[in-house]
């Protein structure tokens, strides 16, 4: 035992408990495998006193397949076997006898190790008389089984059944009831985290099942949940990166560098978040100008970007091998960095005003952009040439401007959905063509702010300044649900990537889940 609270675990007793695991569910190849490779064999029984009993009654069928996978003392084994030959030739089983005599690696043993011995039972095998004096030890049957019994008794123990599965399960127990595992009751042992759970068929939301309550002093900037569904993060207006767990809407305490308060965080309010296509990786954008790459498994900094932009960051999206970072800012200016350089590699100039979002197509070589000059434009990313441009239909002054811009799926063909700070929304191709608009139905007071796209990409759920969530059904192309979520100006939404919850956040400091009808 170390002088600290961490407790010395022999890797042999790791071995047997996985040897334990497989002979209780049949893995009989993989326990040979493990006896053989390490060396280290069980040496237990399920029933200490039912195999002593065994023994005592002479049934010999059930003490050799419990023997066959522990490694005992060779005398003992040598009187065990001994015995259980002398029994079969006293019941004229001289055929089983001679098997066992020729057959079995404890005798083939002894006829190394003590070749008089082993003599001396081949002629008790052969001879035509049984002689049970000799046999016996000069005693009795019963009192030899008696003999062999006591000291086999010092040599076997017995174990819980599934030792290997109680263990873990109180391990995980305890670190629940230190809060420092998610509250889901299903849980992944070998990715050490939650088992997602996956919505089949997608439905709107309907009903808030929980919220997540900022201080007095701060509130979400922007926040996303991680591809693979394991993190839901949010940026603050202080600069904190934080990791919550959804379902208690509280910070996860299972992540160590959360429980001992060293969380990710800038020095100034975060804007924009992306995360990597694996979800290994998390990059914010704060209003100083700066980008960060954090590991959020860890917290650890992976790459700090100085001044990529002259101010803020207002969106980031990394390229499909992660490899790459593509920037946005209120100076303008689209830039492109390598992650492991830290060098600035391209730079997409065009947009007259504030750029407010970026994506990036299915194959990986256009990029989208829209701006608060009214505009959407797509860029080959390689060459950076400026391939097509969209401005939304003005109703009345200028082009409204453009905040948010995604994909969405339709018959094969590559789609994006444009929100503009107007009370519909466009729907254009990879040309900047308009094909459709999804109209809220409102003329005054119901301009859209920013949206998002269900997995599936069969909903598409839009906040207006009128504190509603518009439910939209690509499918159908309608409007089909309304919901109130806020008493106050929304700033953003986001969807779960493999569930019907959509997460809201605005300036009531307050982040709030949607979930259907139960």
């Amino acid at each position: 035992m170390s002088t600290t609270d961490e407790v010395q675990v022999d890797t042999r007793d790791v071995v047997r408990l996985m040897m334990q695991y497989c002979s209780e569910n049949g893995l009989q190849k993989t326990f040979d495998a493990l006896k053989a490779e390490t060396g280290i064999t069980m040496d237990t029984v399920p029933d200490k006193a039912a195999f002593l009993e065994s023994i005592r009654n002479g049934h010999w069928d059930t003490v050799l397949r419990a023997l066959s996978q522990m490694t005992l003392p060779a005398e003992k084994l040598y009187d065990l076997y001994e015995h259980i030959i002398a029994e079969l030739v006293e019941l004229r089983e001289t055929d089983l006898a001679r098997r066992l005599l020729r057959e079995t690696n404890v005798i083939h043993h002894m006829l190394v190790r003590d070749p008089i011995r082993h003599t001396q039972l081949e002629q008790m095998v052969n001879s035509p008389f049984f002689d049970t004096k000799t046999a016996y030890k000069n005693t009795t049957k019963e009192a030899r089984r008696a003999t062999i019994c006591a000291s086999l008794a010092t040599e076997v123990s017995t174990v819980q059944p599934n030792r290997l599965l109680s263990l873990l399960n109180q391990a995980l127990l305890y670190q629940r009831q230190a809060g420092t595992l998610p509250t889901s009751h299903q849980f992944d042992l070998f990715k050490g985290s939650a088992v997602q759970q996956v919505d089949d068929c997608e439905i709107h939301p309907s009903r808030s099942v929980q919220s997540i309550k900022f201080g007095d002093k701060t509130y979400a900037e922007v926040a996303a949940f991680s591809p693979d569904g394991e993190y839901f993060i949010t940026g603050s207006s202080d600069g904190f990166l934080e990791v919550w767990d959804i379902e208690s809407g509280k910070i996860r305490l299972d992540l160590p560098y959360q429980k001992s308060d060293n969380f990710m965080m800038h020095s100034s309010g975060i804007l924009s978040m992306a995360f990597s296509t694996g979800s290994e990786l998390l990059a914010s954008g704060s209003v100083d100008g700066q980008i960060r790459v954090w590991r959020p498994k860890t917290g650890a900094l992976v790459k700090k970007f100085e001044k990529p932009h002259e101010k803020g960051i207002t969106a980031l999206h990394f390229t499909h091998d992660s490899s790459q970072i593509i920037s946005c800012s209120f100076d303008g200016v689209i830039r492109l960095h390598g992650l492991k350089s830290g060098k600035l590699l391209k730079e997409y100039r065009g947009h007259t005003s504030y750029v407010n979002d970026i994506t990036i197509d299915e194959t990986g070589t256009k990029l989208l952009s829209c701006s608060s000059d009214g505009s959407c434009k797509i860029w080959d990313i390689r060459s950076m040439d400026l391939l097509s441009s969209f401005t939304p239909p003005a109703t009345i002054g200028d082009p409204p401007s453009c905040y948010r811009v995604a994909p969405i799926a339709s018959s094969g063909t590559q789609l994006f959905a444009i929100c503009s700070r107007t009370s519909h929304v466009n729907i254009i191709n990879l040309k900047g063509q308009l094909v459709d608009t999804l109209r809220s139905g409102k003329r005054d007071g119901g301009e859209l702010v920013a949206f998002a796209v269900s997995p599936k990409r069969e909903w598409l759920y839009c906040v207006g300044e009128d504190k509603l969530l518009y439910c939209f059904n690509l499918l159908k192309k309608n409007l089909e649900h309304t919901l109130m979520i806020s008493e106050k100006d929304v700033i953003g939404l986001v969807h779960h990537p493999h569930r019907n919850c959509v997460a809201t956040w605005g300036q009531d400091a307050c982040v709030r889940f949607w979930v259907p009808s139960e």
